[in-house]
């Protein structure tokens, strides 16, 4: 889950400079600082006139409407409106086969107010992507799902999915309604898929993410113990997951001894990172102390 939105911004506001034509970029800027004034009607002629001059083509128009999106401090408001339209025309250009622009489809509909839609375009998004790509985009599809459940008074639109079941469950923790969280958790529990894969991707979640409402190390060591020993204790990224559990734990001496086998296991980049990891806990110091640029991979 390290997605980083300074960085897709970044990349953004390049591919929008990269572009020939220079003048709906000024229009998007001027319409944007306008509806920050409360200038609504005026940021709609610039919105207006930005859309018939931005490039016809997929990237550019994502790119603008990623930039609205990004830009936007409510739902429904004028940027996400315009930007629908612009992520959907991108789509469409694409036979609605590009993860990268489905993501920004499914974001614009869901600031449209569309919770349905959103969860629609979001799986299709899941299910083209790759690698951590891939898992980002499931998670979305989770929080999509909790704010459908809130917004209908129902169940229904978690669809038995653990992942948003865990995401309500952190929702309703940091609102202090503990008995709720609880509940969700346990669901979440039944629900998550005896897989591997899946048990790490949420073990890790309850480890090292940035919000404290996720973190719960004990069902964390559960759920990564059964992992690993579901692979024999052979893959490095389900150890690592492990020795952070174990470190959260305070028992520094068996997360060293695994975070040792992680090591030797590990290839490319993972080697220096899990190296890392290891020496924190050596100095009897959990993963959360580790530098935030670390990743970790499975």
């Amino acid at each position: 889950m390290r997605y980083l939105l300074g960085s897709i911004l970044a990349v953004t506001f390049l591919a929008l400079a990269g572009c020939t034509q220079s003048s709906y970029r000024d229009n998007l800027s001027r319409g944007l600082e306008l509806k920050q004034t409360g200038q609504i009607e005026a940021a709609r002629a610039e919105f207006d006139v930005m859309m018939e001059s931005v490039p016809s083509e997929p990237l550019a128009l994502d790119a603008a409407a990623f930039a609205l999106l990004s830009q936007n401090e409510g739902d429904n408001m004028p940027e996400a409106q315009y930007a629908l339209r612009l992520a959907t025309q991108a789509c469409a250009m694409t036979d609605f086969q590009q993860a990268g622009l489905l993501d920004t489809l499914a974001r614009a509909y869901m600031q449209n107010l569309d919770p349905a839609k959103a969860i629609t375009y979001q799986q299709k998004a899941a299910a083209l992507a790759v690698g951590d790509r891939a898992e980002i985009y499931r998670w979305k599809v989770a929080y999509y799902r909790v704010d459908a459940s809130v917004a209908a008074g129902s169940d229904e639109p978690m669809a038995d999915d653990h992942l948003a079941y865990l995401s309500r469950s952190a929702r309703s923790k940091k609102a202090g309604d503990t008995e709720s969280a609880a509940k969700d958790l346990e669901r979440m529990m039944e629900l998550v898929p005896q897989e591997p894969g899946k048990l790490d991707d949420v073990a890790w979640a309850m480890i090292a993410s940035k919000s404290e409402f996720y973190l719960n190390p004990g069902l964390a060591l559960k759920l990564s113990t059964q992992a690993c020993a579901m692979t024999d204790y052979s893959q490095a990224g389900m150890l690592d997951t492990l020795a952070a559990a174990y470190a959260e734990h305070g028992q520094f001496e068996k997360a060293v001894d695994i975070q040792q086998k992680a090591v030797q296991l590990a290839q490319g980049p993972d080697v220096e990172v899990f190296s890392k990891n290891l020496a924190k806990y050596r100095n009897g110091k959990p993963w959360r102390e580790v530098t935030a640029t670390d990743t970790h991979t499975n």
